[in-house]
């Protein structure tokens, strides 16, 4: 059933040479990956007049009347059945609805134009210029068919409509920057925004973001070449903010969920990050002081965490998920949890501490797979009054990066997972992305974790811990807390199946 209402085509070709393409390695918008869904649909679900659109995927910029026209007549079944008044909406995706509502409705008034309606929009020098997006009917489509002028240069008599601050232009880099940052579900607690040659990052969690600041402030000269510059901190009407350095890169998530790591460029990556860790100072602390550490991180914080859990509505799930996989309770998976992180502690002889970004997961990594620079940002940061406040024992940092590689924990973020309960009533993660990709990252990982003489057994203990702690972080998001309790008896049981091997 076809809708002749309203016709909506979508350039679906990336330009070659710019930034979305070169750093996703992505040809076509619906090939890329925003979250759960691809970015085309994104733009449908935050246009509801779009919605009972028929919807059309052209491979090719269709800039004129005349290639619109052939466009329709080839892939529009019975054509001569489309009324005349039917509305055609020819969008180009490289410009992302920023205030998606007055879009939506500046598209229904279009619809119901006299005139074709063309869209203008400032460029960054002030000038005015036509945008590739163009609402037309049917009948005058037909009528200047024979038209193989850009709709842009002006010859139909139309109706103009500016977009500035409506929509954002993916051709501008610091766009799809902050596009990135502050969009797709992933839980953000800070804004950022653009302020000339710095992003300002801003947050009412006011002790965090001075953490950060301070975290940047202090780096040991060896690792600054692995951050942003800073700028400013300022605090005023219970906000803090920082400037940080614009850096033309995305986080490392938005590539894995985009499948840029082939087997080479997982390696550069994790030999750039071994790299990265090989630089950070280390200081020796003693042992008692090691071991206080340690459990502060893996038993004190696990326990607050779960505190917090215990309160939500979602406990009684959770401890029938984990009454399926042989605990009677989410405490008692915590008692077997803590169990084994206080042996592995007391059996461990190390007294060093590194310097520690603290919070090392794949979206606080920015990574250019083409040139291989890396950038670390969003630190944990810690106290100025603490002389230990950002440096830790390595398996913290080596834990979350497992907690990415090999516990899914970005792909949880995005809803890029089904939790399945398989016959024998054991629950599942299946990841939506390639089985064989990730399995490839997961291998490579374990590589880089066993060539650098760690345990893998024992560091799986350690990511289980991460995933329970995150528990209440994700209250408002059920599934996300299911899937990471799921992930947390994985890493466990992995940990209680290998530990003597």
């Amino acid at each position: 059933m076809y809708n002749y209402t309203t016709l909506l085509v979508f350039n679906n070709h990336i330009p070659e040479a710019t930034f979305l393409r070169t750093r996703l390695h992505r040809n076509r918008y619906c090939e890329l990956r925003v979250g759960r869904d691809s970015y085309l649909d994104s733009i449908r679900g935050f246009l509801p007049f779009l919605d009972t659109a028929s919807i059309y995927l052209s491979e090719q910029p269709l800039t004129t009347p005349q290639s619109l026209f052939e466009f329709i007549k080839t892939y529009v079944k019975d054509i001569e059945k489309l009324p005349h008044t039917s509305q055609i909406i020819y969008y180009d995706p490289r410009f992302f609805p920023n205030q998606p509502q007055q879009l939506d409705t500046i598209l229904q008034k279009a619809h119901y134009s006299e005139l074709p309606v063309m869209f203008n929009l400032k460029s960054q020098e002030g000038d005015s210029y036509r945008l590739p997006l163009v609402s037309i009917a049917f009948k005058d489509l037909v009528q200047y068919s024979e038209s193989a002028m850009d709709f842009r240069m002006g010859r139909m008599e139309t109706i103009e409509v500016t977009l500035d601050n409506i929509v954002l232009d993916l051709m501008i880099p610091s766009n799809v920057l902050e596009l990135f940052a502050r969009n797709f579900q992933v839980r953000h607690f800070n804004a950022l925004t653009q302020s000339g040659n710095y992003f300002v990052k801003s947050s009412t969690q006011v002790e965090k973001m001075a953490a950060e600041y301070h975290f940047f402030q202090n780096l040991p000269h060896q690792i600054r070449p692995f951050c942003p510059h800073v700028g400013t901190f300022e605090e005023k009407e219970g906000r803090a903010s920082y400037q940080v350095e614009k850096i033309f890169i995305l986080d490392a998530s938005k590539g894995l969920i985009n499948d840029i790591f082939s087997v080479s460029r997982m390696r550069e990556f994790l030999y750039q990050i071994g790299t990265f860790l090989d630089t950070c100072p280390k200081r020796k602390v003693g042992k008692d002081v090691y071991k206080k550490r340690m459990r502060e991180l893996f038993v004190n914080k696990l326990a607050s965490r779960l505190h917090a859990t215990l309160a939500l509505p979602e406990l009684k799930t959770m401890n029938h998920i984990c009454g399926l996989a042989g605990y009677s309770s989410i405490n008692a998976l915590h008692e077997h949890l803590v169990k084994h992180v206080e042996a592995s502690i007391a059996a461990d002889s190390d007294e060093m501490f590194t310097f520690s970004h603290g919070d090392l997961c794949l979206t606080n990594i920015l990574y250019d797979p083409d040139s291989t620079q890396l950038k670390l940002i969003d630190p944990k940061g810690g106290s100025k009054d603490d002389p230990h406040a950002n440096w830790r024992p390595i398996w913290y940092d080596l834990a979350k990066l497992s907690h990415s590689f090999l516990g899914w924990y970005e792909l949880l973020l995005y809803d890029l997972v089904d939790i399945n309960l398989d016959n024998t009533l054991a629950f599942s993660i299946h990841p939506q992305l390639s089985n064989n990709y990730l399995n490839r990252i997961g291998h490579e990982f374990i590589q880089f974790i066993r060539n650098r003489g760690i345990k893998l057994t024992t560091l799986r203990l350690y990511e289980a811990t991460l995933f329970i702690s995150m528990l209440p972080l994700h209250r408002d998001h059920p599934k996300r807390m299911i899937g990471q309790l799921i992930q947390c008896m994985d890493a466990l049981s992995f940990f209680q199946q290998n530990q003597y091997s």
